[in-house]
């Protein structure tokens, strides 16, 4: 199935590709490791609770991210059509393919015909492969970022 996918990739023009995915971050995000003197200890502040989930659901092209959306909650079918509708949709082209891999919010009713209706074209990821989609190391980049700067996610959504 994996070499069937990549196959199939290869075949397809990459300026057409839209690789789609969700991420989650919470306040207590920080990074792992840390640099201090010689002989001295790193310090450094974690919240002690969690806080609430934001997710970030985005898109990635060759060009970079093409559609973005951050919610205080989890994915939800609702929640991914909102993404598709507002943010997406606006941006797909006739012949562009959408990858995306298999949570049930992404099977939803109306997934597909919203992606469809734009002349675009929907294609899964085999089951457990997010080592094929290239959004994953965005999400890394962008958690990275996030801990370095010492953005809590709750406040991406008090920004000005």
């Amino acid at each position: 199935m994996r070499n069937a996918f990549v196959a199939q990739m290869q075949s397809c023009d990459p300026e057409r590709l839209i690789f789609l995915d969700e991420s989650g971050s919470h306040i207590s995000m920080t990074r792992a490791r840390a640099w201090a003197p010689r002989g001295k200890r790193a310090h450094g502040v974690v919240p002690r609770n969690r806080g609430r989930v934001t997710t970030m659901l985005g898109a990635l092209s060759i060009d970079g991210i093409e559609a973005m959306m951050a919610v205080e909650c989890g994915t939800t079918a609702k929640v991914f059509l909102e993404f598709i509708d507002e943010h997406l949709a606006p941006k797909l082209r006739p012949g562009d393919i959408v990858v995306m891999d298999n949570p049930g919010a992404h099977h939803a009713t109306g997934v597909r015909e919203r992606i469809e209706a734009r002349g675009a074209k929907v294609v899964y990821q085999p089951p457990y492969s997010p080592d094929l989609n290239p959004i994953e190391l965005a999400w890394s980049k962008i958690k990275a970022a996030l801990c370095a700067s010492r953005v809590r996610p709750d406040s991406m959504f008090h920004a000005t």
